[in-house]
């Protein structure tokens, strides 16, 4: 039997040795990793305070760790913490690592870290500003979302996609620069950024996604760069101060028709390529707004509307016709009795005079001239004014007379 148990205990040594544990070493929490003699920065127990310096390495039982990561929620809810120190070892930053950290003032990411996890730096409100080095790659969703007082950010080459929430609720950013790499613009970006007064977003985006600068209510100026093919949902939307956008796209983009909800479009100038005008002013939402023009700030000569073709007036078979060489037109018609005035006699002799006047309406064509005939209509019996041929001028034939202007 005992023979049996130090086999088992054998067997298991290898599986104790390489397990993950967690340790504290010069106040920090780490998760070492002995199998790759890695080490992870995790959780006090009783939260981080003041200043934190994270060392490129520690030895725990004479066996040296990289620190390679800042773990999941490795600093979260630490209000108390005022300032990190990341060593160059460091690779990612995890989701949620420094969440809820008010009272950090300033971070250096160093150019080890190649990614910063979701809400890393949510409602770090004490950050004034950040900057990202060229290693990081991509910035997680609700990264820096609710960075109130942040102010500037520097955003690298390297990063391809801005997430989703990343910068939302940066009320006091006030400038950003979004490098030629990033080709995805996520949804509720940069939401609720009030203090950006302009935006360039370069010719690599293809996507801006939906509310990405929705509520940017300081925002006067829009440069949307010539390869954005997707312009989503509100993306745009209650920025009520824009005065400009300036669309480099020669293709109008696919966009949502409340991309511009609420930013009052229609007093606000939209300047694309010149080949493009004719194209934006036939599109939603972009035909709406107040004026559009050349990226170069010329405005082409308007082309001349076309005007409905004068109509013609035909008597036949007891009809008024109508015609006209422009198709699709409406007629607007009037008809007067040539002796269509009062009279006080007892007895009124009718006439078979009328005259017609008739002008030509369509969509997006000037109204044609009005044209105006006088048609005789002859009664069967021949006697004047006797329509409808039963010998004598009467009530039948006003009747009739209505009937065919009814017509």
């Amino acid at each position: 039997m005992k023979k049996n148990l130090l086999l088992l205990l054998l067997m298991l040594l290898p599986l104790v040795a390489s397990a993950d544990y967690t340790v504290e070493i010069d106040g920090i929490y780490y998760i070492l990793k002995p199998a790759t003699e890695e080490a992870v920065v995790t959780s006090h127990p009783n939260s981080y305070k003041g200043e934190v310096v994270i060392p490129e390495t520690v030895i725990f039982r004479g066996t040296e760790h990289s620190v390679t990561s800042i773990g999941y929620d490795a600093f979260f809810g630490c209000s108390d913490l005022t300032s990190v120190t990341i060593p160059n070892s460091v690779t990612s930053i995890g989701n949620e690592a420094f969440y809820g950290c008010s009272g950090l003032t300033s971070v250096t990411i160093p150019n080890s870290v190649t990614s910063i996890g979701s809400f890393a730096f949510y409602r770090c409100s004490g950050l004034t500003s950040v900057t990202i080095p060229n290693s990081v790659k991509s910035i997680g969703s609700y990264a820096f979302q609710g960075c109130s007082g942040l102010t500037s950010i520097t955003i690298p080459n390297s990063v391809t996609s801005i997430g989703i929430s990343a910068f939302n609720g940066c009320i006091g950013l006030t400038s950003f620069s979004i490098p030629n790499s990033v080709t995805t613009i996520g949804s509720w970006a940069f939401y609720n950024c009030w203090g950006l007064t302009s935006v360039t977003i370069p010719n690599s985006v293809t996507s801006i996604g939906e509310r990405a600068f929705a509520d940017c209510r300081g925002l006067t100026s829009v440069t949307i760069g010539s390869g954005v093919r997707t312009v989503n949902m509100e993306a745009f939307a209650y920025c009520q101060e824009l005065a400009d956008v300036y669309c480099h796209a020669e293709n109008v983009p696919s966009t949502s028709s409340d991309a511009f909800r609420d930013s009052y479009i229609e007093n606000t100038t939209l300047h694309v390529p010149e080949a493009s005008i004719s194209a934006y002013q036939a599109a939603e939402p972009w035909k709406n707004f107040k004026r559009i023009v050349a990226l170069d700030g010329s405005i082409p000569p308007t082309p001349e509307p076309q005007k409905c073709a004068t109509p013609t007036i035909s008597y036949v078979d007891g009809e008024i016709v109508f015609g006209c060489a422009t198709e699709g037109v409406e007629y607007v018609s009037e008809i007067k009795a040539s002796d269509a005035n009062k009279y006080y006699d007892q007895k009124i002799v009718l006439t078979n005079k009328y005259i017609v006047s008739v002008y030509a309406t369509k969509a997006g064509y000037e109204d044609s001239e009005v044209v105006t005939a006088e048609i005789s209509i002859e009664g069967g019996s021949g006697l004047k004014g006797d329509v409808n041929g039963d010998g004598e001028v009467g009530i039948g034939d006003i009747i009739t007379i209505t009937n065919i202007m009814a017509e």
